[in-house]
């Protein structure tokens, strides 16, 4: 038996329908492929699937050129007359947006490539830098903590040993240097305050007494120490020389 011919007519099924386009739709675009180079000819193919998704193939030129040039062909020319060359030529500005909206984003692509293709080699020379210091400084701190069993001359002994002479000299000397800052920082006062509990003040009547210790006169030639019974309280001036 012979195959059944296929009757043409339009796939009701959604699903079957748009199968159908995706099987054929290779072998069409196939055919346009072999035709243009057996024939070497320009040609343009446009197909939108049912789902309204667009498909489209050119052969040594582009649809946007091939296009072009059947618009610019007069009337006779064309076979037949276009009733909606507005229509074409909207689709003809629509696919060179796509296109050049394609072009600028494999742009943007490459560029983004290349910055983090360079942000990674920075990175990486960074880290080598870092690396590098990390060694230099281990190496240092082994000068000041040596493995005896990796000395095996007496004059790395005696290396060794000045290495760390000259540095406890300048450690003990920078150790000196503070603290005379330190102490000198220290200020001698000509009074001292001395603050107590607001809990713990004496009593005014202790106060006076307390005072009357000592004469005008002493007070006046003798530093003195204020008893305070707090920041706000009124102090009590005591002589140093007892």
């Amino acid at each position: 038996m012979g195959r059944v011919k296929l009757q043409i007519k339009r796939i009701e099924n959604d699903t079957n329908r748009q199968v159908t386009f995706s099987k054929r739709r290779s072998g069409l675009i196939k055919k346009a492929y072999e035709l243009s180079i057996l024939c070497d000819i320009e040609i343009a193919l446009i197909m939108f699937s049912p789902s309204g998704r667009v498909s489209h193939f050119s052969g040594k030129k582009r649809i946007e050129d091939v296009l072009s040039r059947y618009i610019d062909l007069p009337d006779q020319d064309r076979g037949s007359v276009v009733r909606n060359k507005e229509f074409l030529l909207s689709t003809l500005r629509k696919l060179q947006a796509e296109n050049d909206f394609a072009l600028q984003l494999a742009s943007s692509a490459t560029a983004n490539t290349t910055t983090i293709d360079s942000n990674v080699e920075e990175l990486q020379r960074e880290v080598s830098n870092l690396r590098q210091q990390i060694q230099l400084a281990g190496e240092q701190l082994r000068v000041y903590e040596p493995e005896p069993l990796t000395l095996t001359s007496m004059a790395e002994f005696e290396s060794c040993e000045k290495n760390l002479e000259q540095t406890l000299t300048r450690i003990t000397q920078r150790k000196n240097y503070l603290m005379t800052n330190h102490i000198s920082s220290f200020t001698d006062p000509s009074s001292v305050q001395m603050y107590m509990d607001p809990q713990e003040v004496l009593p005014s009547s202790f106060g006076n007494e307390v005072v009357g210790w000592f004469s005008d006169n002493e007070q006046s030639q003798n530093p003195a120490t204020q008893y305070c019974a707090g920041p706000e309280s009124p102090c009590i001036p005591v002589s140093h020389h007892f």
